[in-house]
């Protein structure tokens, strides 16, 4: 009886610890299922931070100035809509964030003239698959627009990916909702920003910018203003070469900030210690000086005058029939940088530029390198230079082996490598133990893309046996001539 009821508690206890395996199970996976969600919330935040300092980094620098003062002078992020080269250039792609970190500070490939991120943050998002920011560029002048995308590296189509390499919609439209909430521009006057999940998972973002728009004045002169200025009294306006506004309004007087003495005042008397200018008119017909010298109102009329030496602002040439003749040289510019006209010759430094369209010039300078459409050679029979140049340009020359590696040519933008190989030697017959295996065969040169090289092949076969199938020649020899073709 004892046995018995000791048997049927045991069982008990079985049961027992069954339940609570099971239960501890159900706990621990709903604990693994709350861990990932938090992961997740923690991940999407972080991102929408992350890419929310980045698209203000695109504010930052999509709505700067340029920069006159320095050689050559930097066009604003507008200006540069259909200039070659620059990065708010109609159409431009940028991968990666270096395009937003100062070269001066950051180095390495860092090349963005102006600090809009930090150099320590991270180049890439490190989401679902090996994702990479990627920026593209509309500009035509007048409206710039900044598309921010988070697409994988090899497959700008797609975006982020699940564990699964599923494309995660969900994930992608909870990193836009979070960005979305951080990133606010209405302060920026016309700049707007939209964040959005394609169905291909890519989160995306436009920072547009209408310059025409804006309530602001901006640094680079693009935006007018529209109505009057008003400055409290005693301020100035300091660093500002010229003044280029159309009037001063009748009850406005500019005045010296250091001493009231020296003013100009539209209704009443002004004061000036020295007074330069380019043209006078004066209806009263007369400027006193120590002897009363008397001009006319119209201006001096001088048919022949002898001047030792001259210094005046300017001259300007009315009688288009006049030509002017100078008997020794005429120097345009300083010192160092002039243009100088002397017996038929015309010697310069620096640069000769296109006035209508300055991407077209001509660098003096000794290492400088000039820009033109095309050339045409009247000793060729007035052809063009890209007419008569060849396609293919010749890196280097080498004489290979079978299956050597030679590497691939780093051709300029537009140009594409090309490889001619000119066997110098090759196998006639095959020995096996003494006896002819392989005659009568017929020799191949070929090369495949290894990496960034070509290796290059050397294969022959026997025609009398197809079956043998190609075979490597190992005395094949050849002479490798390496181009970049360029269509």
């Amino acid at each position: 009886m004892m046995v018995r009821s000791f048997k049927k508690q045991k069982g008990i206890g079985l049961i027992e610890t069954f339940i609570a395996v099971i239960i501890m199970t159900i706990v621990f996976a709903k604990l693994t299922e709350m861990w990932a969600e938090e992961n997740q919330r923690s991940a999407i935040t972080l991102q929408g931070q992350r890419l929310a300092t980045i698209a203000n980094a695109v504010v930052h620098y999509q709505s700067s100035g340029g920069d006159s003062s320095i050689t050559p002078p930097r066009p604003s992020p507008l200006a540069q809509w259909n200039i070659a080269g620059q990065p708010f250039e109609n159409g431009a792609v940028h991968l990666g964030l270096d395009w937003l970190k100062s070269q001066l500070l950051c180095g390495g490939s860092a090349n963005s003239p102006v600090e809009n991120l930090h150099c320590n943050t991270l180049n890439d998002p490190f989401l679902g698959g090996d994702t990479i920011y990627r920026f593209e560029i509309s500009n035509d002048g007048t409206i710039i627009n900044t598309r921010i995308q988070i697409v994988q590296r090899t497959n700008h189509a797609n975006g982020i990916q699940s564990i699964e390499g599923t494309l995660d919609r969900h994930f992608a439209s909870e990193i836009a909702v979070a960005t979305e909430k951080l990133v606010s521009f209405s302060s920026m006057g016309s700049t707007n920003s939209f964040f959005t999940a394609t169905n291909t998972a890519i989160v995306q973002g436009d920072i547009g910018l209408n310059v025409a728009n804006t309530p602001f004045l901006r640094r680079d002169g693009l935006v007018t203003a529209t109505g009057t200025q008003v400055f409290e009294d005693g301020a100035g306006i300091e660093g500002a070469e010229t003044i280029s506004a159309e009037r001063f309004a009748d009850y406005d007087r500019a005045t010296d900030t250091v001493s009231t003495t020296h003013f100009i005042d539209m209704d009443g008397d002004s004061a000036l210690e020295r007074l330069s200018v380019e043209e006078l008119s004066s209806p009263l017909a007369n400027i006193d000086t120590l002897t009363s010298t008397f001009i006319d109102s119209d201006g001096a009329i001088i048919n022949t005058a002898e001047i030792n030496d001259l210094t005046i602002e300017y001259i300007q040439q009315t009688d288009a029939s006049v030509q002017n003749q100078f008997a020794g040289q005429v120097k345009v510019g300083n010192a160092t940088d002039n243009v100088t006209l002397s017996e038929g010759d015309i010697s310069m430094t620096g640069t000769l530029i296109n006035a209508d369209d300055d991407s077209y010039f001509i660098d003096m300078e000794p290492t400088g390198v000039s820009r033109l459409n095309d050339i045409v050679l009247t000793s060729l029979g007035n052809r063009s230079i890209s007419d008569v140049m060849p396609k293919l340009s010749l890196q280097g020359v080498k004489m290979v082996a079978a299956n050597d590696l030679l590497p691939l040519p780093v051709c300029a933008s537009g140009g594409s490598p090309r490889l001619l190989i000119t066997p110098k030697r090759w196998s006639t017959i095959f020995l096996d133990n003494g006896a002819i295996k392989v005659n009568n065969n017929i020799n191949y040169i070929d090369a495949d893309i290894v990496g960034t090289n070509w290796q290059v092949l050397f294969k022959t076969h026997d025609v009398s046996d197809p079956a043998l199938g190609l075979i490597d020649d190992p005395n094949g020899l050849g002479l490798a001539e390496v181009y970049c073709y360029y269509p």
